[in-house]
């Protein structure tokens, strides 16, 4: 922790005024929002929780120079009450429950650049709650991570406190926004996201996990063991739980769902805001074939069959699935991969070291190579029709087949 602190952690974290910042603790529980063009009520976002413990709010406002949006936000928290001003951008406030650690990178000489995004944005907020964990001004050591949209409920902190875990996701569901016709195009897309992890968990995948920046809670080891959030416009939270994954297990929990309001948004290049405008433009629902998911089951059986110590067989299956997909080279990395590891690791490590391999980026690129190669993707009430790891009937409504897919 001490070393990713000196190394690799933003410069936010290295100040050394937080030791000051640290008189005001210690917080039970520590959560970071990164806003862009937001109003204050996105502390809404930790406001229930926040009734049954002391909560540090990390928001990270953040835009490109001359974002007049986010300026607003910064100065509406700046006019509640102060309680700690630092460098760089750094000041706490008191807003109802919460204790707001607001982080300035929005005015001029602290925006963001055009490449920056949430990636930074979270990154920025969890290196500070860890720093402030090191000091000793956390009771819990987990770094929270939501996003402006979203609700936690009550309970969100207690929940992951005392689990054995590297990481925690937890429940969510879309609630109607301003928008009616963007919430029904959510509600498709969440429909979506639920499809792939069901047959993620139908294949037998150690990922079949929700990646969503609002539902994430990593701990303080692991967060620091896999040098962070990437510092990526999209996807960040994808690879923080693919790397995360191999530290320890990542749990999925029940309880009360973190509520998504369904909005319209342009601030990544990929995700939930540009699904959902394509689908606002008329474009169809489609999803994988659910023959992808058969396949990736083969492909984890034979896995399977290795870590058991029964290497030739399992080697076996791989090698058929090349023969009948030869176009499809992620099969034949898979398979060499396996037996490069095969070669190198003795019967106990292999069921460990071929997870850690074929990682659910790895899945996702044999995804996508089936896809381009043998089966397009279908449209939902066809895959829906075909898949066996589902049963939910088309002609429900969207909220029933969502109601249907809650467990997923």
């Amino acid at each position: 922790m001490t070393k990713y602190l000196g190394r690799y952690a933003e410069a936010e974290a290295g100040c050394g005024e937080l030791e000051q910042l640290c008189r005001l603790g210690p917080w039970a529980h520590a959560v970071v929002i990164p806003a862009r063009r937001e109003g204050v009520e996105c502390l809404e976002a930790a406001s229930a929780p926040a009734g049954r413990g002391s909560v540090l709010c990390v928001l990270v406002v953040n835009a490109p120079a001359g974002c007049d949006a986010s300026e607003e936000l910064l100065e509406r928290v700046e006019a509640r009450a102060l309680r700690w001003r630092g460098p760089a951008g750094l000041s706490l406030h008191r807003v109802g429950d919460l204790d707001v650690l607001l982080v300035d990178r929005c005015r001029e000489e602290r925006s963001f650049g055009p490449e920056d995004g949430v990636g930074l944005a979270r990154k920025i907020g969890a290196d500070l709650v860890l720093r402030l964990h090191e000091l000793g001004a956390l009771r819990w050591p987990w770094i929270h991570s939501t996003d402006a949209d979203a609700r936690l409920p009550a309970e969100h902190f207690e929940r992951v406190a005392g689990l054995d875990a590297a990481a925690v996701v937890a429940p969510f569901w879309h609630v109607p926004g301003d928008d009616a016709r963007a919430h029904e195009a959510t509600l498709r897309y969440e429909l979506s996201l639920r499809y792939y992890v069901a047959g993620l968990r139908f294949a037998g995948s150690g990922y079949a996990f929700h990646t969503i920046g609002s539902l994430i809670s990593v701990s303080c080891s692991a967060y620091a063991g896999v040098r962070g959030f990437p510092r990526r416009k999209a996807g960040e939270d994808f690879y923080l739980l693919n790397k995360v994954a191999k530290l320890g297990p990542v749990r999925s929990v029940g309880g009360a769902p973190v509520e998504i309001r369904s909005r319209r948004s342009s601030r990544a290049p990929f995700g939930t805001g540009p699904a959902v405008e394509a689908l606002l433009a008329g474009e169809d629902l489609r999803v994988y074939d659910p023959r992808v998911f058969e396949t990736l089951a083969r492909v984890l059986a034979a896995h399977g069959s290795i870590g058991r110590g029964e290497v030739d067989a399992g080697l076996g299956a791989l090698a058929q699935l090349c023969e009948e997909f030869e176009d499809i080279p992620q099969l034949h990395e898979a398979l060499g991969a396996a037996r490069a590891l095969t070669d190198r690791y003795r019967a106990a490590q292999l069921e460990r070291r071929l997870r850690e391999s074929f990682d659910a980026f790895r899945t996702l690129k044999l995804i996508h190579g089936l896809t381009a190669a043998r089966w397009p993707k279908r449209s939902w009430a066809a895959a829906i029709e075909r898949a066996s790891f589902l049963d939910v009937g088309a002609k429900l409504t969207l909220d029933e087949q969502r109601r249907a897919l809650r467990g997923f």
